[in-house]
């Protein structure tokens, strides 16, 4: 019986030392992500002119930019993006345009995620929208997979602002 008792001893002692240690990796994870919140934001007003303004004032009607850039594939980067998309969604802000013209490389897992952040903002009422380079290789790819069937592509702001008109809001 004394052996028994030791070895679940032991064996307590080691599950409570792998669940603080989960604990803090989760924490820190967390306060990684706030970090990476915005303090501001740039507001484009119907005249044109562009402002400053605080992100906590983003009004739901608001389309919002994320200008991504470098890969697009599985692991941190597509888990920030989706922690981004995320807090805008529980913000209520649900037209978001990813400029991805900075993408030099995208996979299956991030044209998943597109397609996947595409379908939570249309059922939310919103909508995603691309701007990526005519020509580039992430647009070659997105056309061959389809993806601009599912999520409107476009060359320039002005065509991707444009894509929102079928957009309540």
């Amino acid at each position: 019986a004394p052996f028994e008792g030791a070895v679940l001893l032991t064996l307590f002692s080691i599950s409570t030392t792998l669940e603080e240690r989960a604990l803090g990796r989760a924490r820190r994870a967390i306060e990684a992500l706030m970090e990476l919140r915005p303090e501001t934001a740039l507001r484009k007003a119907r005249d044109g002119t562009v402002s400053e303004i605080p992100a906590a004032d983003l009004r739901v009607d608001d389309v919002v930019v994320l200008q991504l850039a470098g890969k697009l594939a599985l692991g941190r980067e597509e888990q920030r993006i989706e922690s981004m998309t995320e807090e805008l969604l529980q913000s209520g802000l649900s037209k978001i345009i990813f400029d991805i013209t900075g993408v030099s490389y995208i996979n299956s897992a991030g044209i998943g995620m597109l397609a996947m952040t595409a379908g939570r903002l249309k059922d939310r009422g919103g909508k995603l929208v691309l701007i990526a380079s005519a020509n580039g290789r992430t647009t070659q790819l997105l056309r061959l997979t389809q993806m601009h069937l599912i999520v409107p592509l476009c060359e320039s702001m002005s065509e991707a602002l444009a894509a929102f008109q079928d957009v309540a809001g």
